[in-house]
């Protein structure tokens, strides 16, 4: 058997560098394999070169963090649940682990996917659509359907059982963003890694009444008590209110991932990819 080489960024085809030495005959695996691979499994969109770049790095990370991360793939054109997730770590570098893990998702014709998931308003007792929600391009996504991140569930579940709660209605208009389209009605130019992008997001009016606590309303202090109890309960269960950004953005809430962080650059990938690939979202019901 072949002695694996931990192939990793600076490796090049070209000058038998791989996992950072200089060899004098050509390994069963190179650089340009794993490139083959990566573009076969879907994280990879360069070009097949042979030089471990940042983009093939990139790759093998978003590939890492899917195995430890997600619990879904694409099989046959249909959505999959995985057996067992994998424990690697997004480093960046091909070692056994991710190896025999990639050999796997090969075998089995594998693609990425990301985690969005569909749920239906009619599923919710109190969020209904706004007058600015628009429905995503994706050909398989309803009208009366929202679009988020299954880690953004929970703050959808919390805010229709606080609205329920105090008899106010959630009137969504925005929950996930397709990158590059254009926003209409925002009250504040969009975050360039903005958390509608992963899906862990939601812009809303809170209507109490005749008052629809928009953005006037809370720059002013004209909100009602059921909206102001509203963002009060859903800071103290640990999701982020708008009106704590600078600028402020009302009315927001967000699950947040920090966007510096590798996760945040998975997931975008992961989720974007969903809708430009076409994929499958899942149902998923409350």
């Amino acid at each position: 058997m072949d002695k694996l080489v931990e192939l990793k960024r600076g490796d090049d085809d070209a000058s038998k560098t791989w996992g950072g030495n200089t060899e004098k005959d050509i390994l069963a695996y190179i650089v340009k394999d794993l490139q083959k691979d990566l573009k076969s499994i879907g994280t990879f969109t360069g070009t097949e070169n042979g030089i471990f770049g940042p983009k093939t790095e990139k790759a093998l990370k978003i590939f890492q963090w899917t195995c430890a991360n997600i619990d879904k793939c694409i099989k046959n054109k249909m959505t999959v649940t995985r057996i067992k997730k994998a424990t690697i770590i997004a480093s960046g570098v091909l070692n056994k682990a991710t190896n025999d893990e990639l050999k796997m998702w090969i075998k089995n014709s594998q693609v990425v996917t990301g985690d969005l998931i569909r749920i239906s308003f009619s599923d919710l007792t109190n969020i209904e659509a706004g007058p600015n929600f628009k429905k995503l391009s994706a050909k398989k996504v309803f009208k009366d359907e929202i679009v988020i991140s299954k880690g953004a569930k929970k703050l959808l579940e919390d805010l229709n059982e606080k609205a329920k709660k105090k008899s106010v209605t959630i009137k969504l208009n925005q929950a996930f963003r397709e990158h590059g389209v254009r926003v209409s009605g925002a009250v504040v130019t969009p975050a360039n890694k903005s958390q509608h992008l992963i899906g862990h997001a939601l812009d809303c009016n809170i209507v109490d009444g005749t008052s629809w606590n928009n953005s006037s309303d809370f720059k002013n202090k004209k909100h009602t008590q059921n909206a102001k109890d509203i963002v009060k309960d859903l800071k103290i269960a640990g999701y982020r209110w708008g009106g704590d950004f600078i600028p402020v953005d009302t009315p927001h809430f967000d699950s947040k991932i920090e966007s510096l962080t590798f996760a945040y650059d998975a997931k975008f990938f992961l989720n974007q990819r969903m809708i430009s690939e076409g994929h499958n979202i899942p149902k998923d019901n409350l």
